[in-house]
Order: structure tokens, then sequence, then C-alpha cells
């Protein structure tokens, strides 16, 4: 049976200091490879390696998950996805109180028009109740890490180029490049205020 404690001990890095945004692959990658950013399509990715997946995500804390996956990529799955997801994560209440059904579990279509708007709001919700959260896409480099360095850019005020710099030190897999995240923010200038 595969494992994913040992792969994700190393790769599940966080953000910074605030150790609440990490970035991981998508369930059922075993391992990024830096030659092939992009994910062919293999067999359908059983249930139970999806659970495996959530309850390692668990064990580290994980209580929020960021989706970034394409509807392509959702096909992967012998069950759909985005309700095994709900499965693991939308039964944990926070202490005192409830989050309605879809906050801890949010998939952003990747060329959405609004997917920035929605991330920066996730992600700011994750950080202000204290609630670790994943982000991934379907190898954790290109995705998952623009993410991880608008995400450091915006709320650390870093420079694009000391954010990317950061996030590749805690991801080294990731493809992110200051270009693209010049790219995301030359569309989205607002977000920076």
């Amino acid at each position: 049976m595969f494992s994913y404690s040992s792969y994700f001990s190393s790769w599940l890095g966080h953000c910074l200091d605030n150790k609440v945004v990490y970035g991981a692959e998508r369930p059922g990658q075993p391992k990024p490879n830096p030659d092939m950013p992009s994910t062919p399509r293999g067999p359908s990715v059983p249930s139970h390696v999806v659970d495996q997946w959530c309850a390692h995500m668990r064990s580290k804390g994980v209580k929020r998950v960021l989706c970034l996956l394409s509807d392509p990529e959702l096909s992967f799955y012998s069950d759909p996805l985005l309700p095994q997801l709900a499965a693991h994560f939308e039964t944990s209440a926070p202490p005192g109180g409830t989050l309605p059904k879809g906050e801890r579990v949010l998939r952003i279509e990747p060329h959405a028009e609004d997917a920035l708007v929605t991330t920066v709001a996730c992600l700011k919700a994750a950080v202000a109740a204290q609630e670790p959260v994943v982000v991934f896409c379907s190898t954790g480099q290109a995705r998952t890490g623009m993410v991880l360095s608008f995400w450091l850019h915006h709320a650390y005020a870093l420079s694009i180029a000391a954010a990317v710099r950061n996030q590749k030190s805690e991801h080294p897999f990731s493809s992110s490049s200051s270009y693209c995240i010049k790219n995301l923010l030359s569309h989205a200038k607002w977000l920076r205020n």
C-alpha cells in the first residue's frame, strides 16, 4: 500500500512563518517531477488513495482544502473527488461554532474570472481562523506554486521576486516564476490593496 507520510513530511511546506498556508499535489500524484509539470492521464485514482491523502493532511493539522484542479483533472478519480474531500474536512466544525457547507473544501476553476479574488478570500479566512489550509493542483508545481507565491506577495508585501524565492525554498519542485506572478497581477492590480 502506498504511503504518503514520508513524502509529505518534507513537501508539505508552509509560507513564511504563518504555518497556515501549505501546498501539495493532488491525491494520487505520488511525487512531483520537475521535468513533467503537467499530469498525464493514468488509471483512475481509487477512493482509498484519496482517503489516505486526506488522513495524512488531517494528521498534519490541515483543516481546509483549496483545490485548483480543472474539470478534466477532476475526472482522474474513480469516485467524484470533491464529495470525498468534503467527507473528510467538512465534518469538523471549529471550536464554538460551525462553518457553512463549502467553507472547508473549496474548488477554484483555474481560469475562472474570479479565481484570484476567491483565492485571496479563502486564504484570508483560513489565516483569520488559524485553520491550516492546503492548496493543491495536479502536480503541486505550477498552479500551487503561483498561488503560494502570490499569497506571499499579497499577505506579506514581499516583492514578487522575493515571494517566488521564498516559495521555491519551501517547494523546490515549483515551477512558479516572477513572470507568472507579474502576469497575474497585471490582470488584477487592485488585489494588491
